[in-house]
């Protein structure tokens, strides 16, 4: 009897913490500052997907009305020049979409290209642990 309980525990814990990544095509509207953007989910209803803020998962960049101004300007100024002329294409964990402003949390690739460690690479954000 224990087996079982303990099988079926062990099998409850594992299905919720499979991450369910959906992946869209995207197309870009604005950057606000170097980690939050505004696109068009492509494919998908306006009303679910026109105009939708994201928010890259896993990294901070300063923010626009913090001190650091001019470092956020070039963040955001950095992430436009990757993002610009490119394919885009975002990945949601269905788990855990939103922050708590309710944007998308996602990992966004330009021609296929990982932005949010492109970002980190750059040294133009740090990592961010919630």
């Amino acid at each position: 009897m224990y087996k079982i309980i303990i099988i079926f525990l062990l099998f409850a814990a594992s299905s919720n913490t499979c991450a369910a990544i959906k992946s869209y095509n995207v197309e870009l509207i604005s950057c606000y500052d170097g980690d939050t953007c505004t696109v068009n989910l492509v494919g998908v209803a306006k009303i679910w997907g026109y105009n939708r803020k994201i928010r890259l998962l896993g990294i901070d960049t300063p923010e626009m009305r913090g001190a650091n101004k001019m470092k956020a300007k070039t963040a955001r100024d950095a992430l436009l020049y990757h993002l610009h002329n490119k394919k885009l294409r975002i990945e949601i964990n269905e788990n855990n979409p939103r922050d708590n402003f309710g944007r998308l949390l996602v990992v966004l690739y330009a021609n296929n290209k990982n932005i949010n460690l492109l970002m980190l690479h750059l040294g133009l954000a740090k990592k961010y642990v919630k």
